[in-house]
């Protein structure tokens, strides 16, 4: 990484409109280069000030942030695709996961329990085969790809000394200290701006080779990175799950497959595909982690309501009224309780007894 502090100087300079400053670098290799080449005044490339690159470069290293620049050999191939690519990424933790097949895994912050579970199954599996998933690091489906995956790359849309969203803080330290990987292409002090956030979904879904949407509902913020792999089809693929028709869940899933999103209904499928790209690099024969007590372990519900229902059904199968006297709750909280569940497709109703599914 040598003459970063130029590196950082150009992406200072530049932001995240960097189509002018890859034209630059493909044309002059490096970033040093275009410092010192000349510029008419009015352009932000003529001031030739390095004393904000270097002050970025000098936290950096009390921070223990890698900057890995659009030039060095672990920058992301599919990344430096993009349209507008990254002069530089800020890295912290495993750098090394890089260079390994990458996966962006998406879906809805408001996620069906389906969804955490299939997020669990998914990605769990795929860890097993050398695919390491990328997150957004939002609320619901994609907070679950960094509790069920120890090596993975949260991207963020703000600075690397910031955690958004703020609620996450815990859970990003987590990933960095079970041996996953935090990065972005904001310097230090920045906020996740709206403008920010629809830069780093782009640059999210072109830095892997494919992205798999596991949920989304009506007016899902996964339809940005679902377009760029839709516009790359011949380069880029999106995998989606497909859901029930009359579930508000998948109202966004169904669409991207309608679009030309491929349907995908086990972790092999996606093994298969990257087997093609990444033969000497992808585990092909793995375990399926569709352990059937799964749901019931892995459930984590925020209503004590809601929890108590589950608790109760934990195993068996009941009728209502029996549920009610069990439950100790009167009749109206325990049939809101469980229609909200049967909605979040955690229990089901057969015969008139509630199991969880």
């Amino acid at each position: 990484m040598e003459n970063t502090v130029y590196w950082l100087w150009l992406s200072l300079k530049v932001g995240i409109n960097t189509s002018k400053c890859r034209e630059l670098l493909e044309e002059y290799g490096t970033a040093e280069a275009i410092y010192k080449m000349n510029f008419s005044e009015k352009d932000i490339l003529a001031d030739k000030d390095l004393t904000a690159a270097q002050n970025e470069l000098d936290r950096c290293n009390e921070e223990r942030v890698c900057v890995v620049t659009y030039a060095d050999e672990i920058y992301p191939e599919n990344l430096r695709k993009a349209e507008n690519p990254p002069v530089v990424l800020y890295c912290k933790g495993n750098v090394s996961l890089l260079k390994r097949p990458l996966l962006t895994v998406a879906g809805s912050k408001k996620c069906s329990q389906d969804g955490k579970v299939n997020t669990r199954r998914f990605v769990k599996t795929l860890c097993q085969s050398n695919i390491v998933p990328v997150s957004a690091f939002s609320a619901g489906i994609e907070a679950e790809v960094c509790k069920s995956a120890e090596e993975v790359i949260l991207f963020l849309p703000c600075g690397i000394d910031k955690t958004y969203p703020a609620k996450h803080y815990s859970l990003k330290n987590k990933v960095l200290k079970s041996g996953g990987l935090v990065i972005t292409q904001q310097p230090f002090g920045m906020n996740a701006l709206a403008h920010n956030i629809v830069s780093r979904n782009k640059l999210i879904a072109e830095i892997s080779k494919c992205t798999f949407i596991v949920e989304a509902g009506d007016n899902s913020g996964t339809a940005i990175m679902v377009n760029v792999c839709l516009d790359k089809k011949d380069d880029k693929k999106c995998f989606v799950i497909p859901g029930s028709i009359d579930s508000p869940y998948y109202v966004g899933s169904n669409s991207f497959i309608k679009k030309g999103g491929l349907l995908v209904t086990e972790p092999q499928d996606i093994i298969d595909f990257y087997t093609v790209f990444y033969p000497d690099e992808i585990i092909s024969s793995v375990t399926d982690e569709n352990d059937k007590n799964l749901r019931e372990s892995e459930i984590e519900l925020e209503n004590p309501v809601q929890r108590k229902i589950v608790a109760c059904l934990s195993g068996k199968r009941i009728g209502y009224d029996e549920l009610v006297e069990l439950t100790g709750l009167s009749a109206a909280e325990a049939a809101e309780a469980v229609t909200m569940l049967e909605m979040m497709g955690i229990i089901e109703n057969t015969g008139g007894f509630f199991a969880v599914k």
